[in-house]
């Protein structure tokens, strides 16, 4: 597949990036942050791979809660592709990497909950690890369907609660606080383990059940995880048990009324 970058030299610009940050003294919180912005730009490079493999002619993109802007710019280093990274706050991590590499990929600051585009405006929306952050999901999954055309693509990760129930949650790094109820969660994060203020503390909800996010995508539509399931009957019925309680991905398909 053709790229804006090659793939070595965006490594090397990202990598360097996030080893800017990595070099400054962090809280446990922060470097679990550092983490999970290690992997985005191969993720961002496996999600534009998927996409180009689905759909042919020019891509529009939009990943919502972008964040330092690693998988957009994985995408965006596609040709065909067009991507739209939307956040909060501006990325400077992001602006820097388009910067040193040519990369081009449009930054908006807007909420996920009021998208500043036209209807059917985009072929794939990306709404990774964002949901569980968002205090009003309805509006964000209602204004997902808006933008995207007949036949678009939603993309949505975020953590399985029962995957994580035992387990140190994803965001802080904490054994057994997804076992908790959510206001519980805050108090144990801010004020016991001291992880992060309890105003920047911004986890919303995780969810236990993929049909309790599908009731946010209103209109027709098709809702499944990533994957066919097996030929075998029972290895399906555990097959689509583990789609509903811990899936990876979830694939949310806008199909013609």
């Amino acid at each position: 597949m053709k790229t804006s970058v090659p793939w070595q030299d965006l490594e090397a610009v990202y990598a360097a990036r996030i080893g800017d940050r990595a070099r400054r003294q962090a809280s446990v919180h922060e470097e679990q942050d550092l983490k999970f912005a290690a992997g985005r730009l191969a993720e961002g490079r496996a999600i534009g791979e998927f996409l180009a493999a689905r759909f042919s002619g020019p891509v529009r993109v939009l990943d919502l809660g972008s964040g330092n802007g690693g998988v957009a710019s994985g995408v965006a280093n596609f040709a065909g592709m067009t991507v739209v990274a939307l956040d909060h706050h501006l990325n400077f991590d992001l602006r820097c990497l388009c910067s040193e590499t040519g990369l081009h990929v449009l930054q908006v600051v807007a909420s996920g909950e009021a998208l500043p585009f036209r209807g059917d405006a985009f072929t794939s929306v990306l709404c990774l690890e964002t949901i569980e952050h968002v205090s009003r999901p309805a509006l964000l999954g209602a204004e997902i369907i808006r933008v995207l055309r007949a036949g678009g693509l939603c993309m949505l990760t975020t953590p399985p609660r029962l995957k994580y129930l035992f387990r140190r949650d994803p965001h802080f790094g904490i054994p057994g606080l997804l076992a908790l109820p959510d206001r519980l969660q805050r108090l144990v994060v801010t004020r016991v383990f001291r992880r992060t203020s309890d105003r920047d503390y911004d986890v919303q909800h995780i969810y236990c059940y993929a049909g309790s996010i599908a009731r946010f995508f209103p209109g027709r539509k098709i809702f499944q995880g990533v994957g066919q399931p097996p030929s075998n009957k029972l290895a399906k019925v555990f097959w689509q048990i583990r789609q509903r309680f811990s899936w990876e991905r979830l694939l949310i398909w806008k199909v013609d009324a």
